[in-house]
C-alpha cells in the first residue's frame, strides 16, 4: 500500500480526503478493465487513533456521466479538461499529449483565483484556432474544470446570421432597386414617347394629323397628353387655314402677274400690228389676226393656271407663226422639246415672253434672225433655253434686273411691274411663287454674239 501513489497525501493529513482513479484489476472485486474514482481518507477507533486507510470507489461512468452527457448533448464544445493541481488529467480518461500541453498553459495561468476563472482566449495545440476557455475549481474534489469551445465554432450562428441578413439586405436591395427601376420606367416612358412625339413634330405629321394615345396609365400623363394632342389639332387647323390663305394668296399674285401679260402681249401685238399696216402688209395682218384671237383666247381661259409643257409650246409656236407673217423669211425659229418633258405641268404663258424678248432685242442686229427653243433634264428637273443671235444684253440692263430681283427677296416684297421691260422679272417672281428655292432662271450672254435665257423647275412639281 505504501507504494501506492495516494499514500503520501493521505499520510500527510488524517484528516484529508484524495480522490484518485483506480482500476480493477487489482481490486479484490475481481472486477476487469473498469475504471473507479476512489474516494481516499484515515479513519480512526473511537480514540480518534488511526487504524487505517479507508477506499470508496464509484464509477467513472457515474461520476463523470454528467460531463459526458453535456459533451454529447453540446456538440459545439471544443473540449471539456477536468485535472488536477498537479496536471494530472482526470477527464477524460483517455486524453492526447495535446491535452497535456493545454493543462501545463492552463497550469501557468495567474494564481489569483479571480483571474483563473475569468473567461479568456487559448490557442489550441491540436486545430491552432483560437478557442474561448473558462476555467472553474471545485473545494470539493480540488478538482479544475476547463471548458473550451472554438471561437469559429462560438460564432458560427452569429457568422450565418450575419450573412443571412446581409443576403436579405441584398435580396431587399435588389427588390427595392428593380421596384424602383420599373416604378421610374411606367413615370418615364410616357414623357419620354410624349417627348419624343414632340420632337417628331413636322409639316408632314401636321399635315397628316397624326398624334399616337399616350396610354400610360397615370393620368397626368394622358392628361398631358391629351392638351397636347388638342394643341396639336388646333395647330393643325390654324396651318391649314395659314396654308389655305397662303395658297389663296399665292394664286392672286400668279393671277395678277398672269394678267399683266395680258396688255403686254396686246400692247406688242398692237406695236406690230401697226408697223405691218405702215407696211401695207394687209394679207399678213389678216392672218396675224386670226392667229391672236386663238392667242387671246389661251391667255384669258379661266381654268387653271398651270398646263401642260407641250400646250405652252403649241401657244409659243403660234406667237412664233404670227413674227414670221411680219418678218417673213428674216426669221428663223427652231423647236425641240422631249417627250420626257411634255406633260410637266408648268405656269401659262412662261415661255412665249422669253420668245417675245428675244426676238424684241435680236431684231436690233442685222438679219436673218435666229430663235431656238430646246428642252432638256438635268438634276431631276425640266429646264427651257431660249436662244437668240442678237446683240445681248448689255451689263446695266443685267445689273438693274438683278438688282430688283435682289431687292425683291431681300424685302419680300413683289415690286411694281411696267409694261416696258416687265416680261423677265415676271417670269421670275411666277418661277419663284411657283417653285421656291427649286426654281431656275439665268441669263447668259453668248461669247460671239446672242443671249440664252434658261428656266427650269422640279419634273415631280404638282
Amino acid at each position: 500500500m505504501a507504494n501506492q501513489p495516494w499514500f503520501a497525501a493521505v499520510e500527510s493529513d488524517t484528516k484529508a480526503k484524495v480522490l484518485t482513479l483506480s482500476q480493477t484489476g487489482s481490486s479484490s472485486l475481481g472486477l476487469k478493465n473498469n475504471v473507479f474514482v476512489s474516494l481516499l481518507r484515515h479513519f480512526s477507533d473511537k480514540y480518534n487513533a488511526p487504524k487505517g486507510i479507508v477506499e470508496v470507489r464509484q464509477s467513472y461512468g457515474k461520476v463523470f456521466g454528467g460531463v459526458i452527457r453535456q459533451a454529447k448533448d453540446n456538440p459545439s464544445l471544443e473540449q471539456i479538461l477536468i485535472y488536477t493541481n498537479d496536471g494530472e488529467i482526470v477527464y477524460p480518461y483517455e486524453h492526447a499529449e495535446q491535452d497535456k500541453q493545454i493543462v501545463r498553459k492552463l497550469l501557468n495561468r495567474p494564481a489569483d483565483p479571480s483571474d483563473a476563472e475569468r473567461p479568456a482566449y487559448l490557442t489550441n495545440p491540436l486545430t491552432g484556432d483560437t478557442d474561448l476557455l473558462t476555467i472553474k475549481h471545485s473545494d470539493l474534489t480540488n478538482w479544475n474544470i476547463a471548458v473550451m469551445i472554438s471561437n469559429k465554432t462560438l460564432l458560427s450562428p452569429l457568422n450565418k446570421f450575419t450573412r443571412l441578413a446581409i443576403l436579405a439586405t441584398l435580396v431587399i436591395m435588389i427588390f427595392l432597386i428593380a421596384l424602383s427601376y420599373a416604378a421610374s420606367k411606367r413615370i418615364t416612358r410616357p414623357l419620354s414617347a410624349l417627348n419624343k412625339t414632340i420632337k417628331s413634330i413636322s409639316l408632314e405629321s401636321l399635315v397628316a394629323g397624326t398624334a399616337a394615345e399616350l396610354n400610360s396609365g397615370l393620368n397626368e400623363w394622358d392628361r398631358l397628353n391629351a392638351s397636347f394632342v388638342k394643341m396639336n389639332g388646333r395647330l393643325k387647323e390654324s396651318f391649314d387655314q395659314l396654308l389655305l390663305s397662303r395658297t389663296h394668296e399665292m394664286q392672286a399674285k400668279m393671277t395678277a402677274l398672269q394678267s399683266q401679260m395680258n396688255p403686254h402681249f396686246l400692247y406688242n401685238s398692237l406695236a406690230t400690228i401697226s408697223a405691218m399696216a405702215y407696211e401695207q402688209m394687209n394679207e399678213q395682218i389678216i392672218a396675224m389676226c386670226d392667229n391672236l384671237s386663238d392667242m387671246m383666247r389661251y391667255i384669258s381661259a379661266d381654268e387653271s393656271a398651270l398646263v401642260d409643257m407641250e400646250t405652252e409650246i403649241g401657244y409659243t409656236e403660234m406667237y412664233l407663226n404670227c413674227m414670221k407673217l411680219r418678218y417673213g423669211d428674216l426669221l428663223a425659229c427652231a423647236t425641240d422639246l422631249p417627250a420626257s418633258i411634255r406633260s410637266v405641268r408648268v405656269p401659262r404663258i412662261m415661255i412665249q415672253p422669253l420668245v417675245e424678248n428675244a426676238i424684241k432685242y435680236g431684231t436690233k442686229s442685222s438679219p436673218p434672225w435666229e430663235i431656238s427653243i430646246r428642252g432638256t433634264v438635268a438634276d431631276r428637273r425640266w429646264l427651257i433655253e431660249v436662244t437668240d443671235n442678237g446683240p445681248g444684253f448689255g451689263e446695266e440692263e443685267l445689273s438693274r434686273f438683278y438688282a430688283q430681283v435682289e431687292e425683291m427677296e431681300r424685302s419680300q416684297v413683289l415690286p411694281a411691274l411696267k409694261l416696258q421691260g416687265m416680261g423677265l422679272l415676271n417670269i421670275f417672281i411666277r418661277l419663284k411663287l411657283q417653285y421656291g428655292s427649286q426654281m431656275l432662271f439665268d441669263i447668259r450672254n453668248l461669247p460671239e454674239r446672242g443671249t440664252t435665257v434658261t428656266i427650269g423647275g422640279p419634273l415631280n412639281a404638282r
